[in-house]
């Protein structure tokens, strides 16, 4: 079956605007690999720097009553441990999340554009690096619940060393 003139010119009109579409696609995802880039090198500093002065200070402040409890001294060890797994995977969360937009915006880039429908094709190589992107976005989800379980775990430490 042949087209018309007509048909033709709105299949045409229809692609450019899907192409349009996909465009501001690839701007949108630009934007936020700059602010996770940001964000990746702002937040962890601030939780380190936190967590770093507020141990300072709780051990300097406690060293006599800690250092003559065999038991406290280990929890205060362990929740050290703890404190520093935490801020070592908040740290490493952003990351992931940065190489996780990365991946989906050259996902976006590698996909195939025509003047046919759908008018935008995922390509074998759009669809790797999609799946990249969904294996480093999960990385970064798993490692802020870990971050969170492992701040947990030193909260209730500290309360075994404050009891």
């Amino acid at each position: 079956m042949t087209e018309t003139r007509e048909e033709f010119d709105d299949r045409i009109k229809r692609a450019r605007a899907a192409h349009e579409k996909q465009q501001e696609g690839h701007k949108t995802h630009a934007a936020q690999i700059q602010t996770f880039g940001s964000d990746a090198m702002k937040a962890p500093a601030i939780v380190g720097l936190g967590g770093i002065v507020a141990l300072l200070g709780f051990y300097s402040a406690n060293f006599d009553r800690l250092s003559r409890n065999t038991a406290a001294m280990q929890s205060f060890g362990d929740m050290l441990f703890w404190l520093f797994a935490s801020l070592l995977m908040t740290v490493a969360a952003p990351g992931f999340a940065y190489l996780s937009q990365i991946a989906y915006t050259q996902a976006l880039n590698d996909e195939r554009f025509d003047f046919d429908e759908p008018f935008v094709h995922e390509t074998t190589k759009s669809k790797r690096y999609r799946r990249l992107g969904d294996v480093f976005r999960w990385a970064a989800v798993v490692l802020v619940i870990l971050s969170i379980i492992g701040l947990a775990i030193a909260g209730v430490l500290f309360f075994r060393v404050v009891a």
